[in-house]
């Protein structure tokens, strides 16, 4: 597995951020393996959310873990422009389906968006989404808008920095994905908590029924809510299943 390094890009910080200019010019280890597995973390978080999940994954493949754009170890989040989570790392992904034979995406929340819009331009082998938010319709909004005002609360108590503009430009990440989902046709997975109030698990079912994929799987985790990642026990064993099936 590469070990990303730390590098400051336009005053944005990249907690172990994939540095595709030295993977251009071959001096970073990939080719290790077949396989690239590369996972997208959720709002507010950085890379390190997967460190348990990286040191079982890299066993499968090459695990590549960027932070994403905007996104701080203060869990500040500034997203300037939404297409930017887009660009930015279809860099990464054209290089990583160049150099590997099997690309695996698996992307939690945000991280979920991000995958689709990316796995609708170049399609990946396996597409692996965690409680993902792609329906924004009438009783959603009336959960996101409570849980803005949570995390304005949250936020201001911490003492930290609020910009509304970034859930606007996430707003329209989303809606741009959910116009992508026709072209989703690869093998896909959708793991969801059950008792997810931030993203209900509805969020899973619009994009089960709206994609193209021929093997297409829901995995519904009892009593969990919208953080799953944090049952470790219940989703590495999955994730580890779907990526090694033929």
């Amino acid at each position: 597995m590469y070990i990303m390094q730390e590098e400051t890009i336009n005053n944005d910080i990249y907690s172990k951020y994939l540095n595709t200019e030295l993977c251009e010019k071959g001096l970073c280890e990939i080719h290790k393996k077949e396989t690239a597995i590369i996972l997208f973390h959720g709002y507010a978080q950085t890379s390190k959310i997967y460190k348990p999940y990286i040191e079982a994954l890299k066993e499968y493949g090459d695990v590549f873990a960027p932070t994403l754009t905007g996104h701080y170890e203060s869990r500040i989040v500034d997203i300037k422009n939404y297409k930017d989570l887009i660009h930015t790392n279809l860099k990464i992904y054209k290089l990583l389906k160049e150099q590997y034979k099997k690309v695996i995406i698996v992307g939690y929340s945000l991280g979920g968006i991000v995958s689709i819009n990316l796995a609708s331009r170049i399609k990946p082998d396996k597409l692996i989404l965690i409680s993902t938010p792609i329906n924004y319709d009438y009783e959603a909004f009336k959960i996101s808008v409570l849980s803005l005002i949570s995390e304005f609360r949250r936020i201001k108590k911490n003492k930290q920095e609020f910009k509304l503009s970034t859930y606007v430009e996430i707003f329209k990440l989303a809606s741009l994905a959910r116009k992508q989902l026709k072209k989703i046709d690869c093998d896909t997975l959708l793991i969801h908590g059950e008792k997810d109030d931030l993203d209900p698990i509805e969020q899973s079912y619009y994009i089960l029924s709206n994609i193209n994929s021929q093997s297409r799987e829901f995995y519904m985790i009892k009593n969990v809510d919208h953080y799953v990642l944090e049952h470790f026990d219940l989703v590495l064993p999955k994730i580890i299943e779907y990526i090694t099936r033929k």
